[in-house]
């Protein structure tokens, strides 16, 4: 089967570069200009006429053509991607389990060295105590300068700095296999977040997007009895092909 489709363009070219020029030098002042504004948009239908009658076979032959191609390619590909989605599923539960558990495994040897650190930092602190006692009882005997070595040993008895968390594991990988991390967000709340935005913690440009076509029915329906908070409402005079 064929796939050349040719449109006739030739014979369009020559009488739109001359519509074209008529227009640029139209200007519409008064009822003559207009009455000869809008001929001119009536022979314009009649072109977009001659167009439809003359392309629209070619265009809709392309169209079932086109529809029929992506029909095939999409029943070639399905089983492909039904049996992806599979292992994919499959790799994703693997991956998460892994992380989960080294998640917990982080988590215990977290635990661990905060212990740790506060067993050290206990140790440290009863052992300056001591270094101090020391100092305090050889001062009391008379042995000031001994008093003064113990007790600037004791200073430097200080407890270790906490421990900083392990960084996270990497994730399992594969040849071919692509890991990354995906973070999403969802409104639990409508009414919180919008107080979020009239409070400006959420930004609203950004995070609130207006439906235009419900306005526009709006707009449509009431006219200029359209009363809403923060919304403009007028109408616009437009001109179109009978």
């Amino acid at each position: 089967m064929s796939t050349a489709l040719a449109l006739p363009t030739e014979k369009f070219e020559t009488p739109v570069g001359a519509l074209e020029l008529r227009a640029t030098e139209l200007e519409v002042i008064d009822q003559g200009s207009l009455e000869l504004a809008a001929a001119m948009r009536a022979e314009i239908k009649g072109w977009l006429e001659a167009i439809e009658a003359d392309c629209g076979p070619t265009v809709r032959r392309a169209h079932e053509l086109h529809k029929d191609l992506v029909g095939r390619r999409k029943r070639l590909e399905q089983p492909f991607l039904e049996v992806e989605a599979e292992l994919k599923a499959k790799c994703d539960r693997y991956v998460a389990e892994q992380r989960r558990i080294a998640a917990q495994r982080a988590a215990e040897e977290e635990v661990k060295a905060r212990a740790a650190h506060a067993a050290a930092e206990a140790a440290a602190r009863a052992a300056r105590a001591e270094a101090e006692a020391e100092a305090t009882a050889l001062a009391a005997a008379g042995e000031a300068e001994l008093a003064g070595v113990v007790q600037e040993q004791a200073q430097q008895i200080v407890p270790p700095p906490p421990p900083s968390p392990a960084p996270p594991p990497p994730p399992p990988r594969a040849a071919g296999l692509a890991v990354r991390e995906v973070w999403r967000a969802e409104v639990e709340d409508l009414q919180a977040f919008l107080v979020g935005v009239i409070e400006g913690v959420i930004p609203p440009r950004e995070a609130i997007s207006v439906n235009t076509t419900w306005l526009r029915e709006q707009a449509t329906r009431h006219k200029a009895e359209l009363r809403l908070p923060g919304v403009r409402v007028w109408s616009e005079t437009s001109t179109g092909r009978r």
